[in-house]
């Protein structure tokens, strides 16, 4: 990949000022900026749980084999858990903070994501009356779009595991994952297998574009209240996003959370979504940002350091986070309003 002009002069100006205080420049990530800034600059960082923040870094290096990280997490799984302080200074010996961007830009953007929980049945039903596939076998039915799909181009293969609500299936497929429940008590877990190839479409930009929901007053909430008050154009709208999501489907074990793309259990508010075109899992990033968590105002401090350990069709460019907010209807809540500016930091290995 060719690195434009912008960019090559970008990272020449961080490595010779990086040169010129001692310190290793950051790599190069196409379509960044990047510059290496103290500790100290980082507003909320010695205020941060940094034992939970070692905890869910330490899983993620499970799966961390080779490139820069793999030396610190071979650390990090050696040590086991660390106190508060200690996991504090395990950071600041073994990473460089450095403030990230696009190109031309001064921060990054911020949404956020949950496991939907809702009812479902194993047979279709008037009110359960979409279906939650598993992943087709044939190569050929990954080329579908959502409309195809929705049209039968399916049926007859066996591949329905439950039905649910066509508002809850399209959220569920959003989110990538969700818990259901059954008319016999019981609880399944869904998690993500595949999707249909094509690039995602954001319905909030759709309802936004055609002046039903204004863009201040958007929000999952709001396109939910919409697609129930509106169920036939809903259909066509749904239908603008053309990939369709497959599940994988098992019992679900008490209050268990998410899994991420990385193999491993997410942690709300520690675990992000990333490109991960661009970071490798396990990339820690310090986030800082005003967000709407208490209330639908955006009012609420937020300064976590965060682990990739997901990604999604929607999470594109260098400083671009969906953070994980938990399972259920408060998790739901908040991570509904969640589309805001905020300052990412990445923590470059030594």
């Amino acid at each position: 990949m060719k690195l434009s002009k912008v960019l090559v002069l970008a990272v020449l100006s961080a490595a010779l000022a990086c040169t010129s205080s001692g310190v290793t420049p950051p790599p190069a990530v196409a379509g960044a900026q990047l510059r290496v800034v103290g500790w100290g600059e980082l507003d909320g960082w010695s205020e941060d749980a940094h034992d939970v923040a070692y905890a869910t870094f330490a899983s993620s290096c499970r799966s961390v084999t080779q490139g820069a990280l793999h030396p610190i997490c071979r650390l990090a799984l050696a040590r086991g858990p660390l106190r508060r302080q200690e996991a504090r200074l395990f950071f600041e010996d073994h990473f460089t903070p450095a403030r990230i961007a696009a190109v031309g830009e001064e921060d990054g953007l911020i949404t956020a994501y949950y496991v939907p929980v809702f009812d479902a049945s194993r047979a279709r039903t008037e009110r359960h009356s979409a279906a939650l596939y598993a992943k087709p076998k044939n190569p050929a039915d990954l080329t579908l779009t959502r409309a195809e799909v929705e049209e039968g181009a399916l049926a007859g293969k066996g591949l329905e595991i439950f039905w649910a609500d066509p508002i809850d299936a399209f959220f569920a497929q959003i989110q990538g994952s969700a818990r259901l429940r059954l008319d016999d008590g019981s609880v399944h877990k869904l998690e993500y297998a595949a999707k249909t190839d094509h690039p995602y479409t954001s319905i909030g930009r759709i309802l936004i574009d055609r002046g039903i929901i204004a863009k201040e007053e958007m929000s999952m909430q709001a396109i939910r209240a919409w697609m129930a008050a509106n169920p036939e154009a809903a259909v066509e709208v749904r239908r603008q996003n053309k990939p369709f999501v497959f599940f994988a489907a098992s019992p679900a074990v008490g209050d268990e959370q998410g899994h991420g793309a990385q193999g491993f259990t997410l942690v709300p508010q520690r675990s992000i979504a990333v490109d991960n075109k661009l970071h490798p899992y396990g990339t820690l990033f310090f986030i800082s940002a005003t967000l709407p968590i208490d209330s639908a105002e955006p009012t609420t401090p937020f300064r976590h350091l965060m682990v990739a350990m997901d990604t999604g069709s929607a999470i594109v460019g260098p400083a671009r986070a969906d953070i994980y907010w938990g399972v259920g209807d408060a998790a739901a809540e908040v991570a509904g309003r969640f589309k805001h500016r905020g300052t990412f930091t990445v923590l470059v290995p030594r």
